[in-house]
């Protein structure tokens, strides 16, 4: 099991109205997090909310990174691989990372 909400996550209501709290969660509304109160620094909104725009697309991010490691072992299998080992072990970096965090 998970520990963290699958995705996708979206940023929830608070804070498109301005309420300063910035909320992902999943697009039901029942599992929601707020992330960030920033209502002490709203002359870094934008800040904030491009911050958590990145974060609410990290499980999208994931899965294209499994995605493509997956792309990769089919061509090692046909002997043609699309990935350098330097780009390979990124890959594998953050997936080995992210699991750790589940």
């Amino acid at each position: 099991m998970n520990a963290h909400t699958p995705g996708p996550w979206h940023i929830g209501k608070l804070a498109l109205i301005g309420l300063g709290l910035i909320e992902i969660g999943d697009n039901k509304h029942t599992k929601r997090q707020v992330i960030l109160d920033c209502r002490d620094y709203s002359d870094r909104m934008d800040e904030f909310f491009a911050n958590a725009r990145l974060i609410a697309a990290s499980p999208e991010l994931f899965e294209v990174l499994k995605k493509i490691l997956e792309y990769h072992e089919r061509g090692v299998k046909r002997n043609t691989p699309i990935l350098s080992n330097y780009y390979l072990n990124l890959i594998k970096q953050v997936i080995a990372t992210v699991e750790e965090i589940k």
